[in-house]
């Protein structure tokens, strides 16, 4: 019985340890940089940015126990989303993003690109709004509908004139260099 009760008291302390060792380390609580996060957006962005999935990153080649991983959003058009890594104890005062290196990246610059690339998108979408009324972009994908019956001729110059179009936006769009193209028709669906 003494053997299950240590046993079960050193399980409690180890389960205390792993989920509080950043915080042993010098890190911030998560909640605390939540707080950060939720000024920084609120002062630099008016609130117009909210954020979500906030959870610690720990990266063994910085040792930063400070660093999390978040994705941020527009609360109003929520398709503008970006996934980064911050700092929160330092994101109030410093607000470039270290983890991205040299480029000396900032929040604001990466939601202008989200932002310009959900714009280029649009504009795609209206540029075919009467021969293809739904395109959804996915990571690795583009999803296309084509309503009624098309002949073949019709369909390759339609894909042939929509893969022109997104290659004309390539750098806006921040297309990989793979990508797949999901075509459906009501007889395909």
């Amino acid at each position: 019985m003494k053997t299950l009760i240590i046993i079960g008291v050193l399980l409690v302390l180890f389960f205390i340890f792993v989920n509080n060792f950043s915080r042993f380390m010098g890190g911030i609580s998560t909640n605390k940089a939540a707080d950060n996060l939720e000024q920084y957006l609120e002062k630099e962005h008016n609130g117009e940015l909210g954020f979500r999935e906030l959870n610690r990153f720990f990266n063994a080649a910085t040792m930063n126990p400070n660093m999390f991983t978040v994705v941020i959003f527009h609360k109003e058009i929520p398709e503008i989303e970006f996934y980064c890594h911050v700092n929160p104890k330092e994101l109030l005062e410093n607000d470039t993003l270290s983890y991205y290196g040299t480029e000396n990246l900032k929040i604001a610059d990466l939601y202008e690109r989200e932002r310009k690339r959900y714009e280029t998108r649009e504009k795609v979408k209206a540029d075919f709004i009467n021969e293809i009324p739904e395109i959804n972009f996915e990571n690795d994908r583009f999803e296309i509908f084509i309503p009624g019956e098309i002949k073949t001729a019709a369909l390759h110059d339609l894909i042939d004139r929509f893969v022109a179009r997104l290659n004309s936006s390539y750098e806006e769009l921040d297309i990989p260099y793979t990508m797949s193209l999901f075509i459906k028709t009501e007889a395909h669906p």
